[in-house]
């Protein structure tokens, strides 16, 4: 039963669908989007302010950023993503379901 597991999203099959690895067992599944849920770091410490994100949804989706700060009331998270060419960062308020944790 993988039911509040963790796992390590490969690849994106179809849009839809990913390849996961579940991290306990190794296991390879595949899942529907709509059974994924997006692991974002603890907001109760520090710990978490300074971390790299991955952006899952919308304009900036695939890139990669810094958490700078969480907004619990609102459930946002303000980060900062560099852009490789030009070297510049951007600082965007993102919803929590639009950004997870980076697996490292």
């Amino acid at each position: 039963m993988y039911l509040k597991q963790k796992a390590r999203i490969k690849k994106t099959l179809d849009g839809c669908w990913a390849e996961v690895e579940d991290i306990r067992s190794g296991d390879v599944l595949r899942i529907h989007q709509s059974h994924l849920r997006c692991v974002v770091p603890v907001a109760s410490t520090q710990q978490s302010i300074g971390r790299q994100v991955i952006i899952v949804k919308g304009l900036h989706r695939k890139k990669v950023a810094i958490l700078e700060s969480f907004d619990d009331k609102n459930k946002t998270g303000q980060v900062s993503i560099l852009d490789g060419i030009t070297g510049l960062s951007e600082s965007i308020s993102l919803p929590f379901g639009h950004f997870s944790k980076l697996w490292s």
